[in-house]
């Protein structure tokens, strides 16, 4: 058996220090789980979510979620706030979207630029509240992987406009 590399027992079971080999096959193995994804895998991944929220399926987007990821509204007025958890995405941020859309929401995506572990995406929603207000908002969505998974969005808007058509954050 050939053995390319070790790793001390006491990383694997917490028992005193004493080399345990590994075959060259777990390091690959090992190094692929930890590698960074790159542009070309990030890109495509958030392309394919949005093309699919564009047409009302939010099944990609929430599966591209890593469980701890975080999408925080950016500034610092009564809309700034951090949905910490894919559970609180899914069942604060996007269980009100269902409340205060109409069912038909729309999303234009006009750029999406990415750098390693980072996507930009500038995008336009157009839509209506259930009592037909207009609610046509500009984002900017910088999203951060690793691991195979959308660990953050830091999400940029009109927050001005998200007053003027919902009125004073509750949550607040």
């Amino acid at each position: 058996m050939l053995f390319t590399g070790l790793v001390s027992r006491s990383l694997l079971s917490g028992s005193a220090v004493n080399p345990l080999p590994l075959s060259s096959t777990v390091l690959r193995l090992l190094h692929i789980k930890n590698k960074p994804m790159s542009t070309t895998e990030n890109k495509p991944l958030l392309q394919n979510a949005l093309d699919a929220m564009a047409d009302g399926n939010l099944t990609p987007l929430f599966e591209a979620m890593a469980d701890d990821m975080k999408w925080r509204w950016m500034g610092t007025g009564q809309w700034s706030h951090s949905f910490n958890g894919k559970d609180a995405v899914i069942n604060e941020l996007f269980a009100s979207v269902d409340q205060t859309l109409a069912e038909d929401f729309k999303i234009i995506v006009h750029h999406i630029v990415a750098e390693g572990d980072y996507v930009v995406v500038e995008h336009s929603g157009r839509n209506a509240t259930p009592d037909g207000k207009r609610y046509d908002n500009n984002y900017c969505w910088v999203c951060r992987f690793g691991g195979g998974k959308l660990r953050e969005i830091r999400e940029y808007m009109d927050t001005r406009l998200v007053t003027e058509v919902f009125g004073i954050d509750e949550r607040v």
